[in-house]
């Protein structure tokens, strides 16, 4: 029975992110303020842009549209 050689590990996938929060207007009387979310790949520079936490979080996991054409950094 032969030995199969060892095999390096293999790292963890990961990616990295900037992420930009900003109020986008001032909340009118008893009314929630309007946020806003951008998502930066460090790598690349492509963008992503949300109009609410919920679609941020929604997109970051399920897969940013894209995710895997690389763009020059602009």
């Amino acid at each position: 029975m032969a030995l199969e050689p060892a095999r390096e590990p293999t790292a963890p996938y990961y990616r990295i992110f900037l992420l930009t929060v900003w109020q986008e207007s001032l909340p009118l009387n008893d009314s929630a303020p309007d946020w806003r979310f951008r998502v930066e790949d460090a790598r690349t520079g492509q963008r992503w842009g949300f109009a609410s936490v919920q679609a941020l979080t929604k997109a970051l996991c399920t897969g940013l549209p894209d995710q895997n054409r690389h763009e020059d950094a602009k």
